[in-house]
């Protein structure tokens, strides 16, 4: 298995506090949901997030997890339902852990 990284963020226009309704809300719901099996299941080791507002611009996520190559980790971000709805835009890269 390899390490990769995905960084999260909101795409601009769910940076507006109106622009969330119920459709957005199950979307993040259901982010969490995805991000939180595959902790318990082992496949992402660390999921966290910046402690900034939604409206700052520089408020991002990320997610490092185990994939048996690129296409598969391509596969599992893409997978994720806040960037299925589109919610949020991920970009993936390969990530070494050092400690």
């Amino acid at each position: 298995m390899k390490s990769f990284i995905y960084f999260i963020q909101l795409l601009p226009k769910y940076r507006n506090p109106a622009a969330w309704q119920e459709a957005e809300n199950a979307a993040i719901q259901a982010h969490f949901n995805y991000l939180k099996k595959a902790h318990e299941d082992g496949i992402a080791t660390f999921v966290g997030r910046t402690d900034l507002e939604i409206t700052e611009d520089k408020n991002k996520g990320l997610v490092v997890f185990q994939a048996e190559n690129e296409d598969a980790a391509k596969a599992f971000m893409e997978n994720d339902p806040a960037i299925r709805f589109p919610l949020m835009e991920g970009e993936l890269l390969p990530f070494r852990v050092v400690f």
